[in-house]
């Protein structure tokens, strides 16, 4: 089961820049920022339907929504406004590094510390990297609230923005010319960290998690940080991304979409292992 739900999450994030590749190149503006607001407002939508299911449905219902609140919302806004500031993108000689849209997120990088911030002051929070900082440098913020009921909807949701946020940053600051850049020795620090912190997460977090909910949540985190070193695979021209290739590669994506499906519905009928 831990494998199946990481699998699954690890799908999501093929299918995701598939989505955002058709819904950007196939749909003219403004229609296009109006669709991804409907893409955000339909995942808020199951993030709240969410918010009173039981926990592996409302995991499922916060892993899709906040899913889709990434591509409609997040994805959308930095495309919005990298084009309404009509920025350039930032080269390295004659390679392009960074667009509009990716310096938009990295210039978001202070909001996101300040958010994680306001979080880590959570005292109900059972996330395990806050609640390590809590216990190892005495910065508990109150005495947990007892019998304390989870949301599991909005926690998965508030974990796959933050994740996919953090991850977006983490890969853009590293090959940034203006502060690391692709001949830096510290890109290759970084990227070979994202990949021991990944199989970390795999090895000693995912696998041990029997229950489907929990193997989400943790597959979250494991998969997207993995991803950052197959970003810089493609960046690097290694192999070509097919999943932001649909028209070139139909039948590759259309595997991918199905497989996903698949890997929901196993997880939805075993959601008691």
């Amino acid at each position: 089961m831990p494998f199946v739900a990481y699998f699954t999450v690890l799908l999501w994030l093929p299918l995701a820049h598939t989505i955002t590749v058709l819904l950007f190149n196939n749909i003219l503006e403004p229609t296009l920022f109006f669709i991804l607001f409907l893409v955000g407002s339909f995942g808020f939508f199951m993030t709240w339907l969410g918010l009173k299911k039981e926990e592996f449905t409302g995991t499922l219902y916060g892993f899709l929504g906040g899913g889709l609140i990434w591509i409609g919302w997040f994805e959308g806004a930095w495309k919005f406004f990298s084009e309404l500031f009509k920025l350039d993108p930032v080269k390295s000689g004659n390679l392009e590094i960074l667009s509009g849209e990716l310096q938009i997120i990295e210039a978001s990088s202070v909001f996101f510390l300040v958010m994680i911030i306001f979080l880590g002051l959570n005292k109900d929070t059972k996330c395990r990297m806050f609640n390590w900082i809590h216990n190892n440098l005495r910065l508990r913020p109150g005495i947990p609230t007892p019998s304390y009921k989870r949301q599991y909807s909005r926690l998965t949701a508030m974990e796959m923005v933050f994740v996919n946020w953090f991850c977006y940053i983490y890969i853009i600051i590293l090959f940034d010319p203006r502060i690391f850049g692709p001949e830096s020795i510290f890109l290759y620090i970084g990227l070979f960290f994202a990949l021991v912190w990944g199989l970390y997460l795999l090895i000693f977090k995912v696998r041990h998690n029997r229950r489907p909910a929990t193997a989400i949540r943790y597959a979250i985190p494991c998969t997207c940080i993995l991803w950052i070193n197959v970003e810089a695979l493609s960046a690097a021209n290694v192999f070509k991304e097919f999943w932001v290739l649909p028209s070139e590669f139909p039948f590759m994506n259309l595997f991918i979409l199905v497989f996903f499906v698949l890997g929901v519905f196993y997880m939805s009928k075993n959601k008691k292992v």
